[in-house]
């Protein structure tokens, strides 16, 4: 498990990682270094949701808590033209699989895993298996890297191979001690959706 002060830090990191992704999205579609640097942002969220389970002495709570986010996040992120359910709807997924896989329900786990087949979740089939992977591998630093590289290639994805320096973060012993509060990501991720759309309406548009 790890430290308090560490996934503050992989928090901060993912924040500033996803906001240099949705910047370039939004404002500079044709600079792919934008969204490469953004790639390192959802493995870390993937990570820190395995964390988060472990972690968490109410899991509904927990549950409820992402399920509001999402419901709330997506009224700017369906005005900024993305083109799937947003990112929180995935690690709701993500959320009953680690679930189902800690209890040893492993017969459930296909009915989670079709779920992008059916609605459009962000990510898709490859972020289900990114956020298992990341839960049952989370101290195992070497199988974690051999089974997400293994799923990067056989998905084919080229600019999202970049995601796995997201394993340099996550598994690095160093890092910057600071201190952020508890739920920032529940404000800061709607509110820079919101930031963004108003800056593409009211300052680039006019």
């Amino acid at each position: 498990m790890i430290s308090k002060t560490k996934s503050n830090w992989l928090k901060l990191v993912g924040i500033v990682s996803m906001l240099i992704d949705h910047i370039g999205y939004t404002f500079f579609p044709t600079l792919i270094i934008f969204r490469l640097i953004g790639r390192i942002a959802f493995p870390i969220f993937a990570f820190q949701l395995g964390v988060g389970y472990k972690k968490t002495h109410n899991l509904k709570k927990y549950f409820l808590r992402l399920l509001g986010l999402a419901i709330i996040s997506h009224i700017p992120y369906y005005f900024l033209k993305f083109p799937d359910l947003n990112i929180i709807f995935t690690l709701l997924a993500g959320l009953i699989l680690i679930y189902l896989y800690d209890k040893k329900k492993y017969y459930l786990l296909p009915l989670v895993l079709v779920l992008p087949f059916f609605i459009s979740l962000d990510y898709g089939l490859y972020g289900l298996l990114t956020i298992l992977l990341f839960y049952v591998f989370q101290d195992r630093p070497f199988y974690l890297t051999i089974s997400y590289t293994v799923l990067l290639v056989s998905i084919g994805f080229s600019y999202q191979l970049f995601s796995l320096l997201a394993l340099l973060f996550i598994f690095s012993p160093g890092y910057l001690n600071i201190k952020i509060p508890r739920y920032l990501f529940y404000y800061f991720y709607p509110g820079h959706l919101l930031i963004i759309y108003l800056i593409k309406e009211f300052v680039v548009a006019a």
